[in-house]
């Protein structure tokens, strides 16, 4: 057999194949001379039955070989196919999973980064309002206050039910942690205790054999390891241990902070503040590589729930609202006020600048009519009073006699009744013949000063007991009016109890 012929190493296939080859060589040299013709023929002929019939088996043989041989291919191929389907399903799978972590790992994530955001938020309008709060309610009072006051009551009442995003994670981790089983502890065989030992152990020593004290023995370890000084000291899966021993640790910290701050890789006494938001759920995962990132989001759905989160923002935005529509009611209550102080000040500065302006007035017209003569007096420089139309005085005296009236109405119900106020030369001419020596001479009266008046009802020559002579000498003094000395009961007269004058001697 030449080296073309021998099997093939590498399995029966190859095997049947070597054996088969040559006698197909030789079944297609038989149709070669087959085809020949005539010498081919001749040679056939020349062969014998014998011949034939070894022609004819080659050709069967031949045939069932190369069925086999394309049977062979043909397995091979689809098993070929059927392993590369496999590896692509797997890696279609691993694929899937790592997504699947991603997406969980995503998903918490930015449950925490809402949550977060939440509260923070909550907090801060919350102080807005109790600010708003105390400036605005001694402005507005409390029946604009009592929306703004149930809207922070929910908020405080829905944050109270939200746990924080760090505290969700860390108890998640712990819980997923815990209902991963830890690898059984591997314990080592306790070697048989042999009678006599210690006999035994002195009879070696004393034949130079080595103490059975030093042969290699094995102690079980408390944390699932065994522990030996020789071959037999083999523990459990390395892979295991490494897998279980985080999980260990995990459940040994003792506070959530713990947690967070173990699987930062951080002393707990280095840690302070909260955790950046982005690295909470990096650090969870870190505590323990057997807490998949799926398991772990499932755990940590419900405590960081973002229908809450979004009903904390919710609530935010309407404490927000009614804090603003709180503030712009107290300013406009205030900017009411301010208006008002404003248009008072202003009325009160409009009436001092009249009243000045008056006072003026008045000045410059009692000065005019100290400056007339008696009874030739210009009337537009004098004035009258309101509840009698003939009166015309001097300025001060006219307003002091507004003011006693309004005293004396105030106290009988009725105005004061003036039979006569300012007379002209020729007026005082005309009494002075109708009354004689009763009425002053022209010029001398202080009725054509306009400083004195005439009241009806005062009594009658002589008398000084009617209601109204005795209301004017108890009160006429404070409006600046007077009954001269000289008519007063005991004068030189004439004693005219209804005779009155102003800012005279």
């Amino acid at each position: 057999m030449s080296q073309h012929d021998a099997p093939h190493a590498g399995g029966p296939l190859w095997s049947l194949a070597a054996v088969v080859r040559p006698r197909l060589r030789v079944l297609s040299s038989t149709k070669r001379h087959l085809a020949g013709g005539g010498r081919g023929a001749a040679r056939s002929a020349a062969l014998g039955p014998g011949a034939a019939l070894l022609v004819i088996t080659g050709f069967l043989t031949g045939t069932v070989v190369g069925v086999t041989l394309d049977q062979l291919t043909s397995d091979a191929n689809r098993a070929v196919q059927v392993a590369a389907a496999q590896a692509a399903q797997l890696r279609a799978e691993r694929l899937d999973a790592a997504a699947t972590e991603r997406l969980s790992g995503q998903a918490t994530a930015y449950f925490a980064r809402r949550r977060t955001e939440a509260l923070d938020a909550a907090q801060t309008v919350v102080t807005e309002a109790a600010l708003v709060r105390d400036a605005a309610g001694p402005v507005v009072g409390p029946d604009a206050l009592g929306p703004l006051d149930e809207a922070v009551t929910a908020l405080a009442a829905l944050v109270g039910t939200a746990p924080t995003a760090p505290i969700v994670l860390e108890t998640a981790t712990a819980n997923v942690a815990a209902q991963i089983p830890l690898p059984e502890p591997t314990l080592a065989p306790v070697a048989p205790t042999t009678p006599g030992a210690d006999v035994l152990a002195l009879v070696a020593a004393s034949k130079g054999q080595p103490d059975a004290a030093d042969e290699p023995t094995m102690q079980a370890s408390p944390v699932g390891r065994s522990v030996g000084r020789g071959p037999a000291a083999a523990g459990p899966d390395p892979a295991a241990a490494s897998r279980a021993t985080p999980v260990v640790d995990a459940l040994s910290v003792t506070t959530s902070a713990s947690i967070v701050q173990t699987a930062a890789g951080v002393p707990p006494a280095a840690m302070s503040g909260r955790p950046p938001l982005d690295g909470i759920f990096a650090r969870a995962v870190a505590l323990s590589p057997t807490v998949p990132a799926a398991d772990l989001a499932a755990a940590a759905a419900e405590g960081l729930d973002v229908t809450v989160s979004n009903q904390i923002l919710g609530l935010v935005d309407q404490v927000r609202a009614l804090s603003v529509q709180v503030r712009a009611s107290a300013d406009a209550v205030v900017a009411e006020q301010v208006a008002l102080v404003e248009a008072k000040a202003a009325a009160q500065e409009a009436a001092r600048l009249a009243a000045t302006r008056a006072a003026r007035t008045m000045r410059t017209r009692i000065a005019a009519t100290d400056a007339a003569p008696n009874g030739e007096i210009p009337t537009v420089l004098l004035c009258g009073v309101s509840f009698s139309a003939k009166v015309l005085l001097r300025c001060d005296a006219a307003s002091m006699l507004e003011q006693m009236d309004a005293a004396y109405r105030q106290s009988s119900g009725r105005h004061l009744v003036i039979s006569s106020s300012y007379r002209t030369t020729n007026e005082q001419d005309v009494l002075r013949a109708t009354k004689g020596e009763l009425a002053a001479v022209a010029g001398t009266s202080n009725h054509g000063r306009a400083q004195a008046i005439d009241l009806a009802g005062a009594g009658n020559l002589g008398t000084f007991d009617t209601p109204i002579y005795l209301w004017l000498v108890e009160n006429a003094g404070t409006f600046g009016w007077h009954h001269p000395s000289y008519m007063e009961p005991g004068g030189a007269g004439p004693l005219e109890p209804w005779h009155w004058e102003f800012d005279t001697t």
